[in-house]
Parts: structure tokens; sequence; C-alpha cells
């Protein structure tokens, strides 16, 4: 089994839908930044990592952990052994590469 090593791409924020639907004072996610680089060994969430979002990325770290590689029939990533996918927060996402070592 591989370890897969999950990085921050990317931490966004809806100021507009945040505004309309969040609580006051919402901001970014707390958890994550860009840059931050995570492992999961065994097929487990990273301490520092957020529950919402590894709900998300779960099945794929679990796949890319047992060697699956060409996603969606290989027309989605370039890279095999690679997946971007973003958490479910639809005011504050953050995107995520995971990769198989």
């Amino acid at each position: 089994m591989k370890d897969v090593i999950i990085e921050v791409l990317s931490v966004n924020f809806n100021k507009e839908l945040a505004e309309k639907y969040g609580q006051r004072d919402l901001k970014v996610c707390p958890f994550h930044t860009v840059g931050q680089t995570m492992i999961s060994s065994l097929d487990e969430k990273p301490a520092e990592m957020c529950s919402g979002a590894w709900a998300s990325l779960e099945r794929y770290v679990f796949a890319l952990s047992h060697g699956v590689e060409e996603f969606y029939d290989g027309v989605w990533m370039k890279n095999p052994r690679e997946v971007i996918l973003c958490c479910p927060d639809g005011l504050r996402p953050v995107i995520f590469k995971m990769s198989a070592q």
C-alpha cells in the first residue's frame, strides 16, 4: 500500500454567498492554507485535515494508495497517479491535489 500526499493548491472564499447565507463574520477555511502538505498512510485521515474535506477525498486516497490509476477511463488527469478535488464547502472551498508515492 502506498502513502498518498495531499497538498492544498487553493483556498477560496465566496464573499457574496457568504454574506447572503453564511454566519456573520465567516472567514476563509480555518483548517487549511495554500502549500500545506499532509500524508495519508494506511488510508487514514491526516490529523490536521478537516473532516468534511476528508469525506470528499477519502475514496480517492483509498484508490490511489492501492495502485489505481487512470480514473474515469483516463480522460480526466494528465498524470494518472494524481487527482484534483475540492472539499464540499460551497462558501469557502479548498482545492487539494492527491498523489500516490
